[in-house]
């Protein structure tokens, strides 16, 4: 049932998607950008049930045209995903939602190179698309426990990024919220500690002095 569904709700992801994509130029590009996601999601699903679960593909004319289809549409939306990141980036630099959103996405690039190399080498019938699967899968566990342990904490990296632009001068002293790492939990209260006995490089006394008004709080 599902597989006799890939066309419609395709052009419905589609649909959904085209309003969204207009954010990535008016300010929402995390909220297009994680639309894409979804649209992406989606497909792989589509892609599977047209495939026969992954396992039997479906010999009929139709279906074989629509899994290319759905592989074009699968790159499209992890392209336009990644433009939507790209874009939230250059307006608001490093931020949590931000990585978690290029982790998940990630894994959509790996479902969409995956089987862009399989439509390739294999034509409609997508023969390599189970080993896919399992290699995606792999990955999405990694990049899960990465992003849900201190390897990658979402917090931690935007936390250290902005110090180190603060530390190296590309973010103004006056532009830096220190209340941000006051809000941040442990790592934010560490670089909040390290900040305050910082004793050398530019601006360290404002920088120290500012570091620990703000745990004085």
């Amino acid at each position: 049932m599902l597989r006799w569904l890939a066309a419609p709700a395709s052009l419905m992801g589609v649909a959904i998607f085209l309003p969204w994509a207009r954010g990535s130029h008016s300010g929402g590009a995390l909220d297009a950008a994680a639309i894409g996601l979804w649209v992406a999601m989606v497909l792989v699903l589509l892609l599977n049930a047209v495939h026969g679960d992954g396992c039997a593909p479906e010999t009929s004319a139709f279906f074989r045209v629509w899994r290319v289809v759905l592989v074009v549409a699968l790159v499209l939306a992890s392209v336009a995903s990644i433009v939507g990141l790209a874009a939230d980036y250059r307006r608001h630099d490093v931020h949590p939602f931000l990585l978690y959103a290029v982790g998940w996405w990630l894994v959509m690039a790996c479902y969409a190179l995956g089987y862009s190399v399989a439509a390739v080498t294999s034509g409609p019938d997508l023969l390599r698309l189970p080993g896919v699967n399992i290699a995606a899968a792999a990955i999405g566990v990694v990049v899960a426990i990465a992003l849900l342990t201190s390897i990658a904490d979402p917090f931690r990296l935007t936390i250290s990024h902005r110090v180190a632009a603060l530390e190296a001068g590309i973010t103004p002293l006056g532009a830096f919220d220190f209340d941000y790492l006051r809000r941040s939990g442990r790592y934010g209260q560490a670089e909040l500690q390290r900040l305050a006995a910082k004793q050398d490089g530019p601006d360290a006394a404002e920088i120290a002095r500012r570091a620990r008004q703000t745990l004085a709080k």
